[in-house]
């Protein structure tokens, strides 16, 4: 199961988090899941969509009304699904769908959500790969 992982900055809070969209739709290889694999709850989910979960959400995130308690969810393990519609990904935050649309500015990109007003809030940095402090003693 193929996923992809961004780096998301709230330019405005300054908060910093992962988000890995899971692969959409049915597996490429053909093979079908099992419960155990990653790709077994997205390949239930049609061409445009799949799943989505938010990691390395610090203690002190600024938590926007809509979104619920990110830093529980994220240490929880949650996800949550996802639809591509029109160029757009679509997720729902308590209970309201929400669009996010994302721009390429010269090398850098941008995510616009539909709830806030047209502003270029969230920026995309390179995603944590490894987070190991103890590496460097190795």
């Amino acid at each position: 199961m193929l996923a992809r992982a961004f780096g998301v900055q709230n330019n405005v809070t300054g908060d910093k988090y992962q988000i890995i969209y899971g692969q959409s739709g049915k597996n490429p290889s053909g093979k079908q899941a099992t419960p155990v694999e990653p790709g077994y709850i997205s390949e239930k989910y049609e061409q445009n969509q799949g799943h989505y979960q938010v990691r390395y959400v610090g203690r002190r995130f600024q938590e926007p009304s809509q979104v619920g308690d990110v830093a529980s969810n994220s240490y929880a393990g949650e996800s949550g699904s996802y639809f591509i519609n029109n160029g757009q990904i679509v997720t729902s935050l308590v209970g309201t769908p929400i669009e996010t649309s994302v721009y390429k500015l010269g090398k850098k990109y941008f995510g616009v959500r539909s709830n806030e007003f047209g502003f270029a809030s969230y920026e995309i940095i390179p995603a944590v790969v490894e987070l190991s402090p103890l590496k460097a003693f190795r």
